[in-house]
């Protein structure tokens, strides 16, 4: 065999290295972009659940602050039917604002057809300060519509979007009016 010969059989042999090498290089390539295809989608996936919990953050802390508001009066709602002798729910109302919050972490979760209704009891008339879906996986206060001091707050369990009268009253409690 000649130089010439050896030549040509050095370079298939550097030709066929370079071509495994680039085979190679080309798959971890791909394979990089598919890792980074994969974080990127996980790093979407953290940013909303971070917001997700900055919007609870700020939720909580709004609810702190309208709590320790000096103007508060609590008012606690004791079960007032057969099926709710253990249930219970926490009312803030506020007597400079007349801002009205309900703490229902002790209402069981309604029916998935129902939703409670929050009521102010004056003189035996029933008001509604709006309606509520209990949140069994949070503890958060519902916001409900402003009202003077009533005798009595009540919550029943209602068709949506509510009712003109209370049909199932839940818990109920005076406000020493």
């Amino acid at each position: 065999m000649n130089i010439r010969s050896w030549s040509y059989i050095i370079l298939l042999v550097i030709l066929s290295l370079s071509l495994i090498a680039n085979l190679y290089f080309f798959t971890q390539l791909n394979s990089t972009d598919e890792g980074i295809a994969v974080l990127e989608n996980d790093k979407q996936v953290v940013k909303e659940e971070c917001e997700l919990l900055k919007r609870d953050l700020d939720l909580a802390t709004a609810n702190i602050k309208a709590l320790k508001h000096p103007a508060n009066q609590t008012f606690q709602l004791k079960g007032s039917s057969p099926d709710f002798t253990n249930a219970s729910a926490t009312i803030f109302w506020n007597s400079t604002t007349k801002a009205v919050y309900v703490d229902a972490a002790a209402l069981p979760p309604q029916p998935g057809d129902k939703e409670y209704q929050l009521w102010a009891v004056n003189k035996g008339v029933y008001k509604s300060l709006g309606v509520f879906n209990r949140q069994p996986d949070k503890e958060i206060l519902y916001r409900a519509i402003n009202t003077e001091k009533p005798d009595a707050f009540a919550v029943s369990l209602e068709l949506p979007p509510g009712s003109e009268t209370p049909t199932l009253l839940c818990v109920s409690g005076k406000t020493g009016n």
